[in-house]
């Protein structure tokens, strides 16, 4: 296979099984040799925020001069961006030889049981493993997809996990209440292994400590075992100031170039995740190499700042505590601004909600759409005591906003990953090869 043919294969493959069983990922990790037990892994989950520790973790590692891969989920420019060994992409070349001989691996056990079958998830999954083992990275840095338990990643025996964030989202999968999402989370907790547990209420902190306790697992908790403060953002860089304690580390000034209120708290998990994984290597992780790990922080689509005079931005808030977080980490970088919110939700998304926030928050909103089978129209939008314009091709919402809105006015593009990609992709023209 060629790189475009690759992509075709993957994309072609079905997205859901009958059931959430982790048997048909396990059958073929097997078939292509075990890669989930070569190396050493973290696993990170959580509602919101996940991606964010793993980057910030994969940065810190990497400055401490470790060889480090990443998997993360979804990709936003190139699915290239799944696969990640020391900060780069998988290559084209290289992704198409991996994908060759893995299909044709697959081909070899459907060939011997028909109904054998692999979810698109589960073969991206078990591509990222087997590459991390074919470049012998030290460590993997491994996001779930969905939820914990069921989710194909986890399959690995890791060293550290961590749970950034418990919210309402997937409800339909891992769900209906927090307490089951805090409980399908809980799965990537494994016996003896020290967990992290991020900005996460009490009620689904109790179902995970008392998971962890009970496979006598060592939490650490922020709020409890580490903490951060005198956190202030310096507007004209762009970047977040914060203390970080655990122990007796009492780490000031750090810096994060990001203007997002909530990544000052996925770093302070990230950073513990970092220590936890080194000092169980027999090192430590000092200031100026957590510091310099945050420097190199970057995390498309998630607050970024494509434009000034007006303000263009973009943000994959999905879900209601991301939109929540969003709304607090404006009002601290933006105080005062107008914001036109240009949003796209998909079907399964708790729109409702979401838009009532943002009407609370004074936003002036246009619903729009983008080419996903999954979007929810502009003709099912909820109806709102405040009316909402509707504008169906979203560059024509992009058009209007521009024409109403003043050179310190804020124009936002929020509601879903896959629509603030496809905004990105257009807006900075590096549209992914496969689309």
């Amino acid at each position: 296979m060629n790189y475009a043919e690759a992509l075709t294969f993957i994309h072609s493959r079905p997205r859901l099984h009958r059931g959430h069983e982790l048997t048909w990922i396990k059958t073929f990790l097997a078939a292509i040799g075990h890669p989930e037990q070569q190396g050493r892994f973290i696993h990170i989950t959580g509602t919101n925020g996940k991606g964010s520790v793993a980057t910030m973790v994969t940065d810190m590692l990497l400055a401490a001069g470790l060889h480090v891969g990443r998997f993360i989920s979804p990709y936003i420019t190139r699915f290239n961006e799944r696969i990640q060994v020391d900060g780069k992409d998988i290559s084209d070349t290289d992704l198409a030889a991996a994908t060759t001989h893995l299909a044709d691996v697959l081909a070899g056990m459907q060939a011997a049981n028909p109904d054998f079958a692999l979810t698109e998830f589960e073969f991206d999954t078990a591509l990222g493993f087997y590459w991390f083992a074919q470049q012998q990275v030290d460590v993997a840095v491994i996001e779930v997809g969905i939820g914990g338990a069921h989710d194909k990643t986890n399959v690995i025996q890791p060293d550290v996990s961590a749970i950034t964030t418990v919210g309402a989202d997937h409800l339909e999968l891992i769900g209906p209440t927090l307490a089951d999402v805090a409980r399908e989370k809980a799965g990537v907790i494994k016996p003896q292994t020290p967990v992290v547990l991020g900005d996460i209420a009490a009620e689904q902190t109790q179902i995970i400590t008392a998971a962890a306790q009970a496979l006598a697992a060592p939490v650490a908790q922020l709020g409890r075992d580490f903490t951060v403060d005198h956190a202030h953002l310096h507007p004209a860089d762009h970047a977040w100031q914060f203390d970080y304690h655990r122990g007796d580390q009492d780490w000031t000034k750090l810096r994060l170039p990001s203007i997002s209120a909530y990544e000052v708290r996925n770093a302070a998990v990230a950073i513990t995740v970092a220590q936890l994984y080194l000092h169980g290597r027999g090192k430590t992780l000092d200031q100026a190499t957590a510091q310099a790990g945050l420097m190199a922080f970057r995390w498309p689509a998630r607050m970024e700042l494509l434009h000034e005079q007006p303000y263009l931005m973009l943000d994959g808030a999905h879900n209601v505590p991301a939109a929540q977080a969003l709304i607090k980490s404006i009002k601290a970088a933006f105080p005062g601004v107008t914001v036109h919110l240009i949003a796209a939700f998909l079907k399964d998304k708790d729109a409702t909600d979401m838009v009532r926030l943002y009407q609370r928050a004074g936003w002036l909103i246009t619903a729009t759409e983008f080419p996903d089978a999954r979007i929810l129209p502009v003709t099912d939008w909820p109806e709102t005591t405040v009316p909402i314009n509707h504008v169906a091709n979203w560059q024509e919402a992009l058009a209007v906003a521009l024409q109403a809105a003043s050179a310190d006015d804020l124009i936002l593009f929020a509601g879903s990953l896959h629509f603030v990609s496809t905004v990105r992709n257009t807006l900075l023209k590096e549209d992914d090869r496969e689309i």
